[in-house]
């Protein structure tokens, strides 16, 4: 009789324990995909941060290239 509830509270035990370890496993699977998910953000920010200094670079260079060329062409013209 005393084996029996032994057996019992041992078999528990391991459910529970089983348990415990799939809910940890889960939380750090959980834990990894916020991680990830931030990282994406971040990842796109910063790509979207590029993405605006690099159009900046571009139209600097355009209207600093028309100045050059209106002042070529002002000096040719005098």
């Amino acid at each position: 009789m005393m084996q029996d509830g032994f057996a019992k509270r041992l078999k528990l035990l391991r459910e529970e324990a089983r348990a415990c370890l799939h809910l940890a496993n889960l939380t750090a699977v959980e834990a990894e995909r916020m991680r990830l998910r931030r990282h994406a953000a971040r990842l796109a920010m910063q790509a979207e941060l590029e993405e605006r200094q690099q159009e900046s670079a571009e139209r600097t260079w355009v209207k600093d290239s028309e100045s050059s060329g209106s002042l070529e062409r002002h000096r040719l013209a005098s």
